[in-house]
């Protein structure tokens, strides 16, 4: 009897490690996160970075996010964290408003 219970408490685990693991990579990156809102030129952008990561194995990274900021606009999310930013207006708003940064991007205090 306690091999039962010591199996249906791993398959109990296992089942919420799963639905963790589908919260947090999946589906708070593409519909929870502040960085949901920006606009996607591939639907895998909120989830991963292989989109991007396959246009640099290329070397076709200048080319395609050209073409991705020509359809989507200045900021383009190109990974569950990562932006690409095409005018001075919008690298304004990024480093200097209400987005979290890390502590590295304190040497950019000096410019205002």
């Amino acid at each position: 009897m306690a091999f039962v219970s010591f199996v249906g408490l791993y398959s109990t685990a296992g089942i919420i490690a799963i639905l963790w693991s589908f919260y947090h990579f999946i589906f708070y990156p593409a519909f929870v996160s502040p960085l949901a809102q920006i606009p996607t030129p591939h639907w895998t952008c909120s989830i991963s970075d292989a989109w991007i990561s396959i246009a640099r194995f290329r070397s076709r990274e200048n080319r395609t996010l050209l073409a991705a900021h020509r359809r989507c606009g200045q900021i383009v999310r190109v990974g569950p964290r990562e932006l690409s930013v095409t005018s001075v207006d919008a690298v304004k708003i990024i480093y200097q408003g209400g987005f979290d940064k890390h502590s590295w991007y304190s040497v950019f205090d000096n410019f205002g």
